[in-house]
């Protein structure tokens, strides 16, 4: 098919339209334009894949890539600061989710193990937070991208 050997215009001017489409529709609904364009991109792109009409899932990955950290950022910001704890199991949860939707692994049922126990140790340390001995090693958990 034509569009095979523009695999990385197509997306590209995808971002570019949808962008201006939806800096449109901003004047009616609250939205971030930019994560609405890489969203709307890879969902499509992902559809496409699926239907073995687009075939380079690492730029599907990248722009879900992008969304995952979006998501991120966007529940950071909104969270209280005792939460920013769960950033990393957060983050990984996310990160799963976004390989999956590509394809899923055959060690799918031990990664979803691992984010899990990820999970249960950091809501025992957010449980025990107010310990003498754990206040440091929470503050330093919160504080993981703050001071570079």
């Amino acid at each position: 098919m034509w569009w095979y050997k523009m695999e990385i215009l197509i997306p590209i001017a995808g971002i570019i339209t949808l962008f201006f489409i939806l800096l449109i529709v901003k004047r009616f609904f609250d939205i971030c334009v930019i994560c609405g364009a890489i969203s709307l991109t890879w969902i499509s792109l992902l559809v496409l894949y699926k239907l073995n009409m687009f075939d380079n899932p690492l730029i599907v990955a990248m722009l879900m890539g992008q969304s995952v950290v979006g998501i991120y950022y966007l529940v950071d910001s909104k969270v209280k600061e005792e939460l920013k704890i769960f950033r990393l199991p957060f983050l990984l949860t996310l990160t799963t989710a976004g390989i999956s939707l590509i394809s899923v692994s055959n060690d799918i049922i031990r990664v979803v193990i691992l984010v899990s126990a990820v999970w249960a140790v950091f809501i025992l340390i957010y449980l025990y937070r107010s310990g003498k001995n754990m206040k440091k090693f929470v503050s330093r958990l919160i504080e993981c991208c703050k001071k570079w």
